[in-house]
């Protein structure tokens, strides 16, 4: 015995008085209930077409000539509800139908628009513009992080060049790039390319279709202008490699901090982590880690310099201890200035200098004739903010408070002019350094 196969379950709701084809009722109703799991249970999720799709990937009337769903009308739900209708009809008017002389025709389909960028490339289109932008983003920030590294900036400081400036400078040259590089992906987004492999009643066309290239390269363009200033702000925290110099008086603790880091002393309090490893647990994978140099030679400064920069190219954290305040300020990316054991103060040369009440020193070779009075009110001519710290036989030394950045230009075109009014020999212009920097700290700690 063989078991048949059930395809539906049919329920008739009003042919309770039907007894012969006379008494058929002219509207016949009735309920098609299929099996859920069987192969010819109509599933509407099948059918329905993601509207992420049409919105955004093909357009509507490009599912026209879309056969994925005859089945639905051959042997699912539509298909057994049309033979079940043809019984009907022959049990009705005693006629047989024959169901292969009925023939389904497809009515035509409208022109539509065939993306051929966005049907076969629309994956590729975003990762496209984000390469494009990002690879300048990388160049722009490590064009920053080197100017860091070479101090560069604070030697354009002295010429008085403010940061605002130099920054509108990165974001102007980055800006050049990205206004090409937004006026070449418009030219591309608009492109009309026609499609080999479209149907006939398609037509070929660009990635953005309706977009005018205007608002394309507009959107670019803003985009562009905070790329480059995120670049800028990014440019100032991003140190994978640094040097960082400990600074302090004899006694202040620095040999101690170096012999406790290769594990040569034992801390009192704290630990030190390397790696995620506690240096007090893990002492022989620490020092794998750590390399040790107690002394230089005088004579061999340059080389040493030369290694320690080779030492952060490649990717090394140098903690250096030195009592060249000039070589700290040069070599380091990280100061920390010790006291009695304690740290200080910590950060970036610049932020240290920072925190001193003067920003630059002018500093004058004086005649015997020359009158220091009027040296001084003609340079508060030019900068108010200027106090006379010192005075020599030959020399004057006048400190300039910050905030006058963009009078000293026209302070040393001034001098220029009237060195011999003046009765001066000449003059030299320093910013503030380290060794101020140490100084005031120490002495600050001093009780």
């Amino acid at each position: 015995m063989t078991q048949a196969t059930i395809y539906a379950f049919i329920h008739f709701t009003n042919l309770d008085s039907c007894t012969n084809p006379s008494t058929m009722p002219d509207a016949i109703a009735y309920t098609l209930r299929m099996p859920e799991n069987g192969s010819y249970y109509y599933r509407a999720q099948s059918v329905k077409i993601d509207p992420n799709i049409y919105r955004w990937k093909r357009a509507p009337e490009d599912f026209c000539r879309d056969t994925s769903t005859t089945t639905m009308y051959t042997s699912q739900f539509l298909g057994i509800q049309y033979f079940i209708d043809l019984s009907i009809i022959q049990y009705s008017t005693n006629i047989s139908q024959d169901p292969s002389s009925i023939f389904m025709n497809h009515f035509g389909c409208p022109a539509h628009y065939y993306d051929t960028f966005q049907s076969e490339f629309g994956f590729f289109i975003p990762i496209l513009f984000s390469l494009t932008f990002m690879m300048t983003f990388m160049l722009n920030v490590g064009y920053i992080v080197e100017e860091r590294r070479n101090k560069a900036k604070e030697y354009l400081r002295i010429f008085g060049l403010r940061t605002w400036l130099n920054n509108l400078v990165w974001i102007t040259r980055s800006m050049c790039i990205y206004i090409v590089l937004s006026s070449i992906l418009t030219g591309f987004s608009v492109l009309v390319l026609s499609s080999s492999n479209a149907t006939s009643t398609s037509v070929g066309k660009a990635v953005f279709n309706y977009a005018h290239w205007t608002l394309i390269w507009t959107i670019l363009f803003v985009y562009s202008i905070q790329l480059s200033s995120f670049s800028i702000f990014f440019g100032q925290f991003f140190s994978r490699r640094e040097v960082c110099a400990l600074l302090g008086h004899n006694g202040a603790g620095k040999t101690t901090i170096t012999f406790i880091l290769v594990g040569m002393l034992e801390a009192t309090s704290g630990c030190v982590i390397l790696q995620d490893l506690d240096h007090r647990i893990h002492i022989q994978q620490t020092r794998k880690m750590i390399g040790f140099c107690p002394q230089y030679d005088p004579y061999n400064r340059r080389l040493i310099w030369t290694i320690i920069q080779k030492m952060k190219d490649a990717g090394k954290c140098v903690i250096l201890t030195t009592h060249f305040l000039e070589e700290a300020d040069i070599l380091s990316d990280r100061i920390a200035i010790m006291s009695h054991g304690q740290l200080q103060a910590s950060g970036t040369p610049d932020f240290l200098k920072k925190q001193t009440e003067y920003e630059y020193r002018l500093f004058i070779d004086k005649q015997d004739v020359c009158n220091t009075e009027n040296v001084a009110q003609f340079i508060r001519q030019h900068v108010q903010t200027v106090v006379l710290e010192r005075e020599t036989s030959s020399e004057l030394v006048f400190g300039i408070k910050r905030g006058a950045t963009q009078n000293i230009g026209r302070l040393i075109r001034g001098l220029d002019e009237q060195c011999q009014q003046l009765a001066i020999n000449g003059y030299g212009l320093s910013m503030t350094t380290i060794e101020e920097v140490f100084l005031r700290f120490i002495i600050t700690d001093v009780p």
